[in-house]
């Protein structure tokens, strides 16, 4: 695990999830970029890209425990989160103990009359939402599961899901790029023994940005409730 000094341990734990989410999408990008297939053909290179984009909704998933960690381990059925394995699980828990579970868009940075500056965020259809991700996660499962080849429409089926299949990626791409390449995770307050479903002033936030596609470098910054977190 990459070290960061100053850091929590959650932190880097996020940190470094976001490196990977950003190494799936720049495999994707050489992948699409590419003027022949990196694979066999267009279909092994589509499973190919499926896979990236799987992997990104649960690096997702997973970093999204970081800034309540204590919370989901309050509410988690044995409290051992290192066994937890289903994105939709962890997803569902985390909806149940904070309402901003998933990062947020930043949006465009503007400069007020005051001179603060602040991020206006964007709309609703391009913020990462529990069932826009379990769509895409789905959709990706499909493609790369065997179809059962004694359904009664396996055939048929494979042809659709195939002819779908990179106009599906691109749409799946652009969302969760344009929703999760500058971002904040918000957490919320929490001490053992508190209901960890009720509801608390925020404790803080991770504030991401994936950097320039063409390296691997990511950045995290810490927000405190001293500052200013955006609230679209």
């Amino acid at each position: 695990m990459r070290r960061v000094p100053g850091l929590p341990r959650e932190a880097i734990i996020y940190l470094n999830q976001m490196v990977e989410v950003k190494r799936r999408f720049r495999a994707i990008d050489r992948m699409v970029g590419a003027k022949k297939h990196r694979t066999f053909d267009s279909d092994t290179d589509n499973e190919y890209l499926w896979l990236q984009v799987r992997r990104i909704i649960e690096h997702v998933t997973y970093a999204s425990i970081a800034p309540d960690i204590e919370r989901y381990s309050a509410v988690h059925p044995s409290g051992d989160i290192g066994r937890d394995q289903k994105a939709k699980k962890i997803l569902d828990r985390l909806e149940c103990i904070n309402p901003k579970f998933l990062p947020l868009p930043l949006g465009m940075l503007t400069t007020n009359a005051d001179g603060t500056k602040q991020f206006n965020g964007l709309e609703e259809a391009q913020q990462a939402t529990k069932d826009r991700l379990i769509e895409i996660f789905d959709e990706a499962s499909a493609h790369l599961h065997v179809v059962n080849p004694w359904a009664a429409d396996a055939e048929e089926g494979l042809v659709r899901l195939k002819e779908r299949s990179r106009a599906k990626l691109d749409e799946a791409h652009s969302y969760l790029r344009t929703a999760l390449w500058e971002h904040y995770k918000m957490g919320l307050e929490f001490s053992v023994g508190e209901d960890p479903k009720a509801l608390d002033t925020w404790s803080g936030a991770y504030i991401v940005a994936l950097g320039k596609p063409e390296n691997a470098a990511v950045n995290l910054s810490l927000a405190t409730p001293k500052g200013e977190v955006p609230d679209p």
